[in-house]
């Protein structure tokens, strides 16, 4: 392409004043704005990934009471499960002794 008034090529790039002051402004602004941006965002994962840590570390820390207290509950269940057989036992024993009074209270009655 030649430029119409001293038909030389159009290949030199040129600066004037038809260039908005805007446009300017936005060149200028634009990449720190978006360094801006990238630096929020990694200060962003940055926390995340710290609150990730602590949140592992507080989880492993409960799965180690969770284990304590499931152990514990074990225990309890076990104990509990001993009692009623003793209870069932006392019971069998005192229904034993009505039976056993029951008769002779029948052959003293006789």
């Amino acid at each position: 392409m030649t430029n119409d008034t001293n038909n030389e090529p159009d290949s030199v790039w040129h600066v004037d004043k038809n260039i908005p002051l805007a446009l300017i402004f936005v060149i200028v602004v634009q990449p720190g704005a978006v360094a801006w941006g990238a630096g929020q965002i990694v200060n962003r994962v940055d926390f995340l990934e710290r609150d990730d840590e602590r949140q592992r570390v507080l989880l492993e820390a409960d799965s180690g009471s969770i284990n304590a207290l499931d152990r514990t509950l074990s225990r309890q269940d076990e104990k509990i499960n001993s009692i009623l057989r003793i209870l069932e036992d006392v019971k069998s024993d005192l229904d034993d002794f009505k039976t056993e009074q029951k008769e002779v209270l029948e052959e003293i009655a006789r």
